[in-house]
């Protein structure tokens, strides 16, 4: 199901930015793996289309999934795509090294690190190292608080920090909020902790 959200443009806390643009349209959809040790991952796959004010004219597109594995691990894939359909297709652009996530009326920011190529061309893996916060963004995210994603362009120091709200179905909330609580039962069992 699709879900295309009109945003109100609020002030921007990240003093990084140097330019902000507001998602012309943000989707988010709840991801989970399992093995035989039960679930594995909970995640999400957000998709967040805005106009660039760098780009004259030009819409891009972040695409990323934020997952916390049960090895207490949390990861990113992204890319940046550019929106502007040519002969129906949306094209990656060159791979990016880092992608900052914040949650701003919480104050948490995350900076991701460790990147290294994906299997999908123009594509980033990453690691964060505050998996406690990526699971509060993760959470914030599945019930709507207003985001904000930037990733640093490697060509220049002007970067767009883009705000966002992209809330899962409640079905998906509740499963969310379900696997994170197995997730974090299974790593206590895993490592003894009481």
């Amino acid at each position: 199901m699709k879900k295309l959200l009109l945003l109100a443009i609020l002030t921007c806390n990240c003093a990084t930015a140097q330019n902000f643009s507001v998602a012309t349209a943000a989707h988010s959809d709840f991801q989970i793996t399992r093995d035989e040790g039960g679930q594995k991952s909970c995640g999400a796959r957000s998709m967040i289309v805005y106009n660039d004010p760098l780009q004259k004219n030009s819409a891009r597109a972040i695409d990323f999934s934020l997952v916390i594995y049960s090895s207490f691990i949390s990861a990113i894939k992204f890319g940046v795509l550019d929106a502007n359909e040519i002969n129906g297709q949306v094209t990656p652009l060159k791979r990016q090294d880092k992608i900052y996530l914040a949650f701003p009326t919480q104050n948490i920011n995350l900076i991701s690190e460790n990147a290294i190529d994906s299997e999908s061309e123009n594509y980033t893996l990453a690691t964060f190292k505050d998996t406690v916060s990526a699971m509060r963004i993760l959470d914030a995210i599945s019930m709507g608080g207003t985001m904000q994603v930037q990733i640093p362009r490697k060509a220049d120091s002007m970067s767009t920090t883009v705000q966002f709200v992209a809330p899962f179905s409640i079905p998906e909330q509740q499963a969310l909020k379900e696997c994170l609580s197995n997730l974090i039962e299974r790593i206590k069992k895993e490592n003894n902790i009481k």
